[in-house]
């Protein structure tokens, strides 16, 4: 594991993706996945035939769910070439005709406006900094009456302690405050706005996944254990001090 978090080839490699997916499910590589996977779709009053974006769309879990279980036309897009060679090579491998995924930044990727019913995303937007850039693209991305749902780490505070400010610098994590993205969610254009407060889930889910760490037993190497207990363990430090929250955002383009 690299010191500062960030993903490198050898991490992500096929032998590599399979053990993290025993922590955190099949095609999913973070913590809660596929939960907050469902939770989106109902959020986006998902329905047949809906063309839904999904961006850090990672190892297509929640692309290969939306379409299967809501026979929904999937985008996923992702920056990491790995990610996405290993996507399609899994959407091929089940034959899942309604689900494409593109390599790209969803800042600077070439996707025609009003394209999508629905726009997803999981814990990426922490990696771009220009939120207020981002919130536009999404509003030109979705159809009027279309909707975003996107849940992401979260400042506390607008400056929290040495350890919380070190670890979001490390991993080089551009964050927000609720009170920002409401307002540039507000200023790009989106109504009906809704946050929730998922904080108190992630300690549980996080707890969860320490002690299924704890219990691997050789699945994972002793380093991969070893870094991933004490970063989970360092992000539970700051969701109790209050520094780090994680948050959703629902919002819906309304014309």
């Amino acid at each position: 594991m690299p010191k500062n978090g960030l993903p490198t080839q050898e991490q992500y490699s096929h032998e590599s993706l399979t053990r993290y997916e025993w922590i955190f499910g099949k095609d999913f590589l973070s913590s809660g996945a596929p939960e907050v996977a469902s939770h989106a779709a109902k959020a986006l009053d998902l329905r047949p035939g809906a063309r839904v974006l999904d961006i850090g769309s990672g190892l297509g879990g929640a692309a290969f769910f939306f379409a299967e279980a809501y026979s929904a036309q999937v985008t996923g897009l992702d920056v990491l070439p790995q990610m996405h060679a290993e996507a399609q090579r899994r959407g091929n491998e089940r034959n899942i005709v309604n689900v494409a995924f593109i390599l790209g930044d969803v800042l600077s990727v070439p996707l025609p406006a009003a394209q999508f019913d629905a726009v997803y995303s999981k814990d990426s937007f922490l990696h771009i900094q220009d939120k207020q850039k981002l919130m536009q693209t999404l509003f030109r991305l979705v159809a009027p009456g279309g909707r975003i749902f996107f849940t992401d780490y979260l400042r506390g505070r607008a400056f929290g302690s040495q350890e919380f400010e070190t670890y979001a610098a490390d991993s080089q994590y551009s964050l927000a405050t609720v009170e920002q993205y409401v307002e540039q969610l507000r200023v790009a254009g989106f109504q009906n706005i809704v946050t929730g407060d998922w904080s108190e889930r992630l300690t549980e889910i996080l707890r969860e996944d320490i002690a299924k760490l704890r219990a691997c037993d050789s699945v994972l190497a002793t380093a991969d254990v070893d870094y991933l207990i004490d970063r989970w363990e360092l992000k539970l430090r700051c969701l109790h001090s209050g520094d780090m929250k994680w948050g959703s955002f629902e919002a819906r383009r309304v014309k």
